[in-house]
């Protein structure tokens, strides 16, 4: 488990709504993937908006969301974080999939891995 302070270092926040000192299982950007303990990152695509996706998240049991904007209304039990862009938490994170020797991380709800590549990549 990462505590989503240490996950969202320097990630740019624009907003926190709840707090950041909960502990994380898993990152995923796809809502179907979202389960208790979970952060889920959603992401503006090109023919998706991951926005849409943010109360399916929490209904499957995502702890906390990464949004570019906050959705209408809030639930108590969920914490949110605001930031510019919510794409570089998710690709940064998807780096390490194959990396050997560590836990895999983010995407897809896999756990967290040790996390050496995104404080290089959220700089």
């Amino acid at each position: 488990m990462k505590l989503l302070k240490d996950i969202l270092y320097k990630a740019g926040l624009e907003e926190v709504v709840g707090s950041t000192n909960v502990a994380i299982e898993s990152v995923c950007i796809d809502s179907r993937q979202a389960k208790k303990f979970s952060l889920f990152v959603a992401v503006s695509g090109t023919q998706v908006d991951g926005h849409q996706y943010i109360d399916k998240a929490i209904a499957q049991g995502a702890l906390a969301i990464v949004c570019e904007k906050l959705p209408a209304e809030l639930k108590k039990e969920v914490n949110y974080v605001q930031v510019k862009d919510s794409r570089p938490l998710h690709s940064g994170c998807s780096s390490c999939r194959t990396e050997k020797g560590s836990e895999l991380c983010a995407g897809e709800g896999q756990p967290l891995c040790s996390g050496r590549h995104r404080q290089q990549f959220l700089r």
